[in-house]
């Protein structure tokens, strides 16, 4: 505010949707400009869809809301806003937890705690060895940059049905599948359904790929934000 800034970029509407930055940020409600993560051209679909494995894939970090490691202000100022959550990613979190109770259609490469990431994986690979992966959008409600790689590889996503999701024109049965946000057992019930029907998936399938391409390139990403800041300054 002392320097002038007149708006801010964040992942997402972090406004609307992370009351951290509500509080944190309150002169910036309405002055903050949504730009996606979108994919590299590394995130490429060349398995063919059918070949895949018909389960789920759980890829991530799994941040505990203190990490000791990390010794800088913005991650103790965060796990004070929020004294009753242990993990950034609870959701994923959780599926780290209850793995076991899905059988054979989740796998999982999320680490477990202590270790907090594992880089040891081909991430484009895995996104195109499974018809389906999931993450989660953590505590601060934004779509990870794993949603769109995970699309351009041509993999089904499955998110939450929270609106930062929505907001991206992702809509449940049609270009992802959605579950009630942070509901295991919505999670477990969805992915049950696709596994036993997973002739539904295929459609589903093309129609996300075409959404990651059509919207979530790095390039058409900086084209949107050229043309979104040049009507936000000339409309003022």
């Amino acid at each position: 505010v002392s320097n002038g800034v007149d708006l801010l970029m964040g992942y997402s509407r972090h406004d609307k949707y992370c009351s951290y930055f509500q509080k944190t940020f309150s002169n910036y409600s309405e002055k903050l400009i949504a730009v996606p993560f979108g994919y590299s051209d590394r995130f490429k679909n060349y398995i063919d869809f059918r070949s895949r494995l018909t389960k789920c894939i759980a890829m991530g970090s799994v941040n505990p809301m203190e990490m000791k490691d990390y010794d800088v202000v913005n991650y103790r100022e965060v796990a004070n806003f929020f004294p009753s959550e242990k993990w950034m990613h609870k959701f994923r979190r959780d599926l780290v937890i209850n793995v076991d109770s899905f059988g054979t259609n989740l796998d999982s490469m999320l680490p477990v705690f202590p270790q907090y990431k594992d880089f040891r994986y081909n991430i484009v690979e895995k996104f195109n060895e499974y018809k389906m992966f999931v993450s989660c959008e953590s505590i601060y409600n934004f779509p990870p940059a794993k949603y769109f790689e995970g699309l351009a590889c041509g993999s089904v996503l499955i998110c939450s049905d929270h609106e930062c999701n929505k907001d991206l024109q992702l809509l449940d049965g049609v270009n992802c599948i959605m579950y009630i946000q942070n509901n295991l057992n919505d999670f477990r019930d969805k992915l049950t359904y696709y596994v036993e029907n997973h002739e539904l998936l295929p459609d589903i399938q093309l129609e996300g790929l075409k959404l990651a391409v059509n919207s979530f390139s790095h390039k058409q990403i900086a084209n949107n934000l050229i043309k979104e800041t040049e009507y936000m300054f000339t409309s003022r």
